[in-house]
Parts: structure tokens; sequence; C-alpha cells
């Protein structure tokens, strides 16, 4: 079974592709307990704010993905992010609010006081070389800026494709996949205790929907993985239409786009973290 990842970061390297971290030993994937996987120790400023309109503080949010949260593919600007469509909901029901994050690649509609955030053409959560977002996610997080009360993440899409096409069986590439996400929410975890992580479970990928499946079964176990009321499995893959809601095979139009935004929204205000 081979996955086509072309449409979202370009075709990876042989020698990246030898040189990327790898889960698997004698064939089958090993299993990474939250326990048993060290993350680097990140000090971060943390903050403990109260939600909704009446915070004292601003929430900081980071928004953690590749190019379905950018919204391109490199070569072609899509209208699909709902990093737009998110902010104009939240601040529009009155919460104070600031996308935070190393990078501001891309521009998306709005109006918006700030587009920044930490998603890659082609992102994959851990690989030996660029484009890697948790080395991102590691940089913003031991520098000055402010670290995020709230991270949403949408990432496993690219990491399924390469790991198949580097050899590994459909089972293979969900438990390590699975594992790396793992080790990502722990790393933001060490950088604030407080934080809340919210991760997709990802969208469709036309031609890659049991894999896909697979994976989202395996993310919904990441809370029991973690302190209780820290992590967070959003449904972007359930009321996703294929027909109507993709530009091409693998990113959203301004409707998938709005759907996503729509699911992050209606999961922030349910655990009381947006009004």
């Amino acid at each position: 079974m081979a996955i086509d990842e072309t449409t979202e970061g370009g075709e990876e390297s042989a020698a990246s592709a030898l040189s990327r971290r790898r889960v698997i030993q004698g064939g089958s994937a090993v299993a990474i307990s939250a326990a048993a996987w060290s993350a680097p120790a990140i000090t971060g400023i943390g903050l403990t704010p109260a939600y909704g309109a009446n915070a004292s503080t601003t929430t900081c949010y980071m928004l953690i993905g590749d190019s379905i949260t950018i919204g391109n593919d490199g070569s072609d600007m899509f209208d699909g992010s709902y990093r737009g469509p998110l902010w104009n909901s939240l601040v529009g029901a009155g919460n104070s609010i600031d996308y935070v994050g190393p990078l501001n690649t891309q521009p998306f509609q709005g109006p918006v006081v700030n587009d920044t955030h930490c998603a890659r053409n082609g992102g994959r959560i851990l690989t030996a070389d660029p484009p890697q977002v948790q080395f991102d996610v590691q940089g913003y997080l031991g520098g000055a800026g402010p670290t995020p009360d709230i991270a949403l993440v949408h990432l496993g899409t690219n990491d399924l494709g390469s790991f198949v096409n580097d050899g590994d069986t459909p089972a293979q590439a969900v438990s390590n996949t699975f594992n790396d996400m793992v080790g990502l929410v722990q790393v933001l975890l060490n950088a604030n205790a407080a934080m809340h992580v919210y991760v997709a479970q990802i969208i469709p990928r036309v031609g890659s929907l049991q894999i896909t499946m697979d994976l989202n079964a395996a993310y919904a176990n990441l809370p029991s993985t973690f302190p209780a009321s820290s992590v967070h499995v959003v449904d972007m893959y359930s009321g996703f239409n294929q027909a109507t809601m993709f530009n091409g095979t693998v990113h959203p139009n301004f409707a998938g786009g709005t759907f996503m935004a729509g699911q992050w929204y209606s999961a922030l205000q349910g655990n009381g973290h947006a009004v």
C-alpha cells in the first residue's frame, strides 16, 4: 500500500526517509507510553487564564499542523484554513484571544489581528529533517514568546503517508504516528502544565480512508494517556463532506475550513474554554 503525499508537501528524499525517527523494532511497532517518553525540559512563562468574555487575561492559542492548517500546499493559495473562521467566531463571541507561534508564512481570510501559527507545508510531527513540526514547537517554547494556554493540533496526514511509503505496514504507520503525537503533547505540557491540548481526529484523505480511520481510533486514546482534563480529542472526520469540502483530495476549501473551525469552537465551548 503506497500513499501519494505529493499534494501535501512533496516527496521525501531517500536520505530523509532513512534518517527519519522510527519506533519499529524487530519488524513491529513498539508502543511508547507517556511515562516512558522523556521530553526535553522546557521552561515557559505559563498562564492560568479565565476563559471567555470576562477573562482578565488574553488566552493564547497555538495552532499546530501542516498545510491544512496553513491553507495551502506550497504552490497554490487556498481559502480553506480554519484559522480565520475560528478567530472570527471566538472574537465575535467576546473571547479575548491571541494566536502565538514562530511562523506567519501565509495570510488567510480575516479580518484578524495576528496570523501566527506553528504549521508547515508537508509537516510531520517528528522527523530528522524539516519539515519537523515538533522542532518548531520546541524552538518557540524555549524562547521569549507567550506560552500557549491552548494548543490545537491537526497532524498525521503526512506522517501516515511517509511511514507507509517508507515500508511500514498500515498498522505500524498508525502506531508510529500515535507515538509521535504522544511525544508532541508531552512537550507542550512540559512547557505549561496547565495547558489544554486539543488533538483533532484528522479529516479524510481520498484514497487513504481506512488508515485515517485507524489513526483517529488511536487518537481517541490520548486523553487517558495524560493527566485528567489536559488533552481533548476533536472529531474532524465525521461530518466532513468529501464531495463539497475539498479543494482536491487533501486540502479543505472554504466550506471545509469553516467546518473545521466550527468543530474546534464547539469543543472549546463544551470544555468551558470559550463562550
